[in-house]
């Protein structure tokens, strides 16, 4: 399963129903991926990896995707590394601040 949606590219991680603040474009992100344990280990990620990007770039028309990913899901870092994905910096809007539990996991999952 990949879940991909169109969310803001701030780097900020959205509660259900949240909307982006005004003027910042969305972008396409990367919601959820999973394989069951019983398909792991086949190269099945990395090809709805593969899926996801074709889609957003074939139909969506778009050419960047947004995730996050904590530094301690070491399989997942692998995965989105091996796939050309790069880790991106934390920064800090004052427009519209992240709470201190929102800027921690951002300075330490967005790719």
């Amino acid at each position: 399963l990949i879940d991909v949606s169109l969310w803001p590219h701030d780097g900020r991680v959205r509660q259900d129903g949240a909307r982006s603040k005004q003027g910042v474009a969305s972008k396409p992100y990367v919601l959820n991926l999973c394989v069951s344990p019983v398909f792991r280990r086949r190269g099945l990620a990395a090809k709805l990896v593969a899926l996801a990007e074709r889609l957003i770039r074939d139909v969506w028309g778009d050419t960047e995707i947004y995730l996050h990913v904590y530094d301690d899901a070491l399989p997942a870092n692998a995965l989105y590394e091996a796939c050309g994905y790069e880790a991106l910096q934390y920064t800090y809007d004052k427009e519209f601040p992240y709470s201190k539990a929102e800027a921690e996991l951002l300075r330490t999952s967005t790719w």
